[in-house]
């Protein structure tokens, strides 16, 4: 289950990592039958009025904790380290022009996991630090 491994805090293998480039957190079926997304829809606002824009993976990977919680607060969404490990694999798996760049935004992080996957992206890409 694809939702499964975007959730979890370890290291996710790479056979899994076509779907995430999809998908950063769980899949939309999921989304489609989640209870509380229900409440979203639910918020009085037209139809046609998205009432949440997701930001970019890049844009993730480069949050800060401050732009997490003004994005993502109000959601049930993965915490921000796991986030940012499902952003840096999907973008390296759509080839993501600016994954360099947000590779060495995620080098400067503490986050075991987030290094961990930096380390395991590199070895993908063939380029080992």
């Amino acid at each position: 289950c694809l939702s499964y491994w975007t959730q979890q805090s370890e290291m996710i293998p790479e056979e899994f990592w076509p779907g995430i480039g999809k998908y950063l957190f769980g899949c939309d079926i999921c989304q489609l039958v989640c209870p509380r997304n229900k409440i979203a829809v639910d918020n009085g606002l037209p139809q046609n009025i998205t009432p949440f824009v997701f930001p970019s993976p890049f844009e993730i990977v480069v949050m800060d904790e401050k732009g997490y919680e003004r994005y993502f607060s109000k959601t049930h969404l993965t915490k921000s380290k796991r986030l940012k490990r499902n952003a840096l694999i999907a973008m390296t798996v759509n080839r993501d022009p600016r994954l360099e760049e947000a590779l060495a935004k995620a080098e400067q992080d503490a986050d075991p996991v987030l290094l961990a996957t930096v380390r395991q992206i590199r070895k993908y890409r063939g380029v080992e630090n």
